[in-house]
């Protein structure tokens, strides 16, 4: 137990850095909110979403080269991005989705 001296000071210590972690909670929650209000801005303007890795013609070859049998990781490795991208492009979901339904039509 702190001297009866410095226990003042102590309490004033443990006060301050309340306060100051109390501050940085309200300034982190602060840049988060304005942080999702930009986002929500360049969205609406198209400027945030990048488009797919893989063109239309790259994910036909992909299909054809898995189809012959190359395993789908090197297939990935191939065309440098990763297996969950190759995932997505083959099975029509994420950014691909916009891609598969253009090419049913």
């Amino acid at each position: 137990m702190a001297p009866a001296s410095t226990a003042g000071r102590v309490s004033q210590g443990e006060f301050m850095l309340t306060i100051l972690a109390g501050v940085a909670q309200l300034e982190r929650a602060t840049t988060r909110e304005r942080q999702a209000e930009g986002i929500a801005i360049a969205k609406a303007q198209g400027r945030y979403d990048r488009g797919p890795k893989l063109a239309p013609a790259q994910v036909a070859e992909a299909r054809q080269r898995v189809a012959s049998g190359i395993p789908k990781a090197r297939v990935a490795r191939d065309l440098g991005v990763a297996r969950q991208t190759l995932h997505a492009a083959l099975s029509g979901t994420g950014r691909y989705t916009e891609l598969t339904q253009a090419g049913a039509e």
